[in-house]
């Protein structure tokens, strides 16, 4: 039987992959895919700041705030998602460009409106139980609304104050009248002529004079 002998020469061209171009591509996914990672871990750390309007969307439907929020974290959720279960691709790393151009225009303003609301909530903690307020208990939507949202209030003492003394005002003018006196335009005087004066009398009278257009009008300016 015959046998051959067979010679196997390599030349010089021939050089087998070294370990390091062999690694080379994976470290670089490996490098862009923790880079995509912590993206991904900081878009959901600062969303996640407004989680507790997934559960008021339940009792406000109608919430501007938890709208915004609601309808980017689904769809950052779900891109998220696809990043976790299928690695690093060209969709998911489109995803994530697009939801942080996003960001700025809805969880952004958001953001924003809960800085102010709280810089509010600050100034009004700082004035004291005393004060009364336009509305009592403002929320994101109220600063979404309006931005340079007007948080009118007034001290309930100042109101007091000044009550008390257009009330002394009146009662002083009150009690000197005369005879020919025509305070609150002879009301006081009609009502003595016929009710008469006596403690009971006077009593009456001031329960009905809040009535009084004098005492109304004071009130009136008082409140503007």
């Amino acid at each position: 039987m015959a046998r051959s002998n067979y010679s196997f020469v390599i030349d010089d061209s021939f050089r087998p992959f070294e370990m390091q171009e062999l690694l080379t591509p994976m470290l670089m996914y490996k490098d862009v895919y923790e880079k995509q990672e912590e993206a991904w871990d900081e878009l959901n750390k600062n969303t996640d700041t407004f989680k507790y309007l997934e559960d008021y969307a339940k009792d406000h439907p109608d919430s501007k705030a938890a709208q915004i929020y609601t309808n980017y974290a689904n769809d950052m959720y779900r891109d998220f998602s696809d990043f976790s279960k299928n690695g690093l691709s060209m969709g998911n790393r489109r995803s994530l460009l697009d939801l942080k151009r996003r960001y700025a225009g809805e969880i952004g303003q958001v953001v924003k409106a809960d800085e102010t609301l709280q810089a509010l909530v600050k100034d009004r903690r700082s004035k004291g139980s005393s004060w009364l307020w336009g509305k009592e208990n403002l929320s994101l939507d109220d600063v979404l609304e309006d931005p340079n949202i007007n948080p009118y209030g007034i001290d309930s003492n100042e109101l007091y104050a000044r009550g008390a003394a257009a009330g002394k005002a009146a009662s002083s003018r009150l009690y000197n009248v005369g005879d020919e006196g025509s305070t609150l335009n002879g009301y006081y005087r009609r009502w003595v002529e016929k009710y008469g004066y006596s403690k009971e009398s006077i009593d009456a009278f001031r329960t009905n004079i809040s009535a009084l257009p004098e005492l109304q009008q004071a009130a009136y300016a008082i409140m503007k």
